[in-house]
């Protein structure tokens, strides 16, 4: 289970100019703060934030924020879990146990992906749209890959997405 909000978690914050900081982590879906050891506690910009790992006794977690594409004329920002992180694509998962969409909850897990050079995230799962007809206009800049997905490549959850990136990631262009 991921935590959709963490306080005095052991961690280390990976910024976008490429400096990292470790101390005690506090976040939530909008706001972020980190402790230094022997430092004082300071909120973090967190569209400044590449993204976040937090130490958990077995294992660790990288979380980061993902600002979606525009969605009813405003832009959006996800706490999220990476899942897959390639040279070319990465996908992320929404910590949530039942995501609602409009007045639809539903329980599957909300996936966004993301290419490299973009500042945007995609949804995968939206009310009332395919999801592969989603993933097909994603990966468009790929022809050969947009017409497998929804035929040879059927979106179902997070292991028939990650054929669809493993095939990204070694056949197509950026």
């Amino acid at each position: 289970a991921f935590d959709i909000e963490g306080t005095n978690l052991d961690g280390k914050v990976y910024f976008e100019n490429g400096n990292t900081e470790t101390g005690k982590l506090n976040f939530s879906r909008l706001r972020m703060a980190i402790k230094p050891e022997g430092g004082k506690r300071k909120k973090l910009d967190v569209s400044n934030v590449e993204k976040f790992e937090v130490f958990r006794k077995k294992d660790t977690v990288a979380y980061t924020y993902v600002m979606s594409e525009r969605t009813y004329k405003k832009k959006r920002r996800y706490l999220t879990v990476l899942v897959y992180d390639g040279d070319k694509v990465k996908a992320y998962n929404e910590p949530t146990t039942a995501a609602k969409i409009g007045a639809f909850a539903i329980s599957q897990p909300i996936y966004f992906v993301k290419k490299k050079d973009d500042p945007y995230a995609i949804r995968i799962l939206k009310p009332f749209k395919n999801p592969n007809k989603i993933l097909s206009e994603f990966f468009e800049n790929c022809p050969d890959l947009s017409e497998k997905i929804g035929e040879e490549f059927k979106y179902k959850d997070f292991d028939t997405l990650k054929v669809i990136l493993d095939y990204y990631e070694n056949n197509c262009q950026n």
